[in-house]
């Protein structure tokens, strides 16, 4: 993990920024590239579990709209495999399985009004928020951050993000991915399994914040490569994403080293084969 402030003051150096504008046009590049650098792979420090808990009305789970991925869904005995959104139409299968059932095209509550200040975890105006929507996930205004509701006027967190006045809102934003779990032959599971994820941590919005990926350079190279992207300096552009994503056949990139030294998820369980039965290691 590294300081924000580092990466800020090189990539400030580098695009001769001087003007306020200038730096929050870097800072703006820098948080969509963190996020998206976030969901290249399963990131230890971004790890996390979550119970699994059915719900006759969702048909499943909704979970937790900052979860990028699953790595394992396991009850510590058992298993389930990922699978796709067919899976419930195979009767004879004899695995248990996972996927993802639905992902929101649009929010479940959304409207306009929210006001909050940058610090607080307090927010006001907005009205289509109740009590039943505590435990999800809000985004506010236009920025790219997911923050819990600990009731219908705080967060469990504070809001990172600029001032805003008569802002929008959206609970369970679209994006947010709705699980579910089945028995062998395709039968609704409501076993409370553990399921391994990995989420986005908070955004970056202040110096004394810091990145959680493994290495700076992937940050601050991926920042640079919007800001060429975006002033079309292509020469550079293709410098910088040569630096990030390695040549191919060649050398690997920066981006490349990072997954490499990031810790595999080590599953708590060994695996199963198709039959049900433990997967073993080696020739026996």
């Amino acid at each position: 993990m590294f300081a924000l402030k580092t990466i800020l003051d090189s990539l400030y150096e580098t695009f001769n920024a001087t003007t306020e504008d200038r730096k929050a046009r870097i800072q703006s590049g820098l948080r969509e590239a963190y996020y998206e650098l976030c969901r290249k792979t399963s990131w230890e420090p971004l790890r996390d579990k979550i119970v699994y808990q059915y719900s006759e009305a969702d048909d499943g789970m909704w979970l937790p709209s900052d979860v990028i991925g699953v790595d394992y869904v396991t009850d510590g005995e058992n298993v389930w495999n990922e699978s796709g959104m067919t899976a419930s139409l195979d009767k004879n299968s004899t695995e248990k399985k996972w996927f993802f059932a639905e992902t929101a095209r649009s929010p479940l509550v959304f409207g306009k009004g929210i006001e909050i200040n940058s610090g607080s975890s307090t927010f006001s105006g907005a009205a289509s928020i109740t009590a039943a929507h505590v435990g999800m996930f809000i985004r506010i205004g236009s920025e790219n951050a997911f923050y819990e509701l600990a009731s219908a006027t705080t967060l469990t967190t504070a809001y990172r993000g600029p001032t805003i006045k008569s802002g929008e809102y959206s609970v369970r934003p679209p994006g947010t991915k709705r699980i579910k779990l089945l028995t062998e032959g395709a039968a609704t599971d409501r076993t409370e399994a553990t399921i391994f994820v990995w989420r986005y941590p908070e955004q970056l919005y202040s110096e004394d914040q810091v990145c959680m990926l493994p290495r700076a350079d992937i940050l601050e190279l991926a920042t640079a490569e919007k800001m060429y992207s975006q002033s079309k300096e292509i020469e550079l552009l293709n410098s910088v994403q040569k630096n990030l994503y390695g040549s191919k056949g060649r050398y690997d990139g920066k981006l490349d080293m990072a997954v490499a030294d990031n810790p595999d998820f080590v599953p708590p369980i060994l695996p199963r084969n198709r039959t049900g039965v433990r997967a073993g290691y080696g020739a026996r």
